[in-house]
């Protein structure tokens, strides 16, 4: 997702007429499908399949993993710790599926409700 968000941040057409916007929308959404096929759960998803793009993008390569959960054989949750951007804690819960392990939801820490919210995934 990481690599998907700075791709959209530098690949998104600056005033660009309608044509343009729909081949970026296009290629923006086929990217970002090939990632939910690989690594996350096949469900609907509230909130969509969208990133922010932006800088710095939403999903960090740099996540500190604090704590990993095993809630059942075919569930973890994985808590981790942004160290650029909002350094938000993450809460990411995988299912195990077919064999793999692939992401369902992804929830941060709200601090002023000490509680997790919802997230994009």
């Amino acid at each position: 997702m990481n690599s998907w968000e700075n791709w959209a941040h530098e690949n998104t057409p600056k005033n660009p007429n309608d044509r343009e916007y729909e081949s970026f929308k296009q290629e923006l959404n086929m990217r970002v499908g090939k990632i939910f096929k690989e690594y996350c759960t096949s469900r609907d998803r509230s909130y969509g399949r969208n990133g922010m793009y932006q800088k710095p993008p939403e999903y960090q390569e740099n996540e500190e993993i604090l704590e990993v959960i095993d809630c059942s054989n075919t569930r973890i949750e994985i808590i981790t710790q942004e160290h650029s951007g909002f350094s938000n804690k993450n809460k990411y819960t995988l299912l195990k599926q077919g064999g793999r392990w692939l992401i369902d939801n992804k929830t941060w820490f709200d601090v002023q409700n000490s509680d997790w919210s919802r997230g994009t995934l």
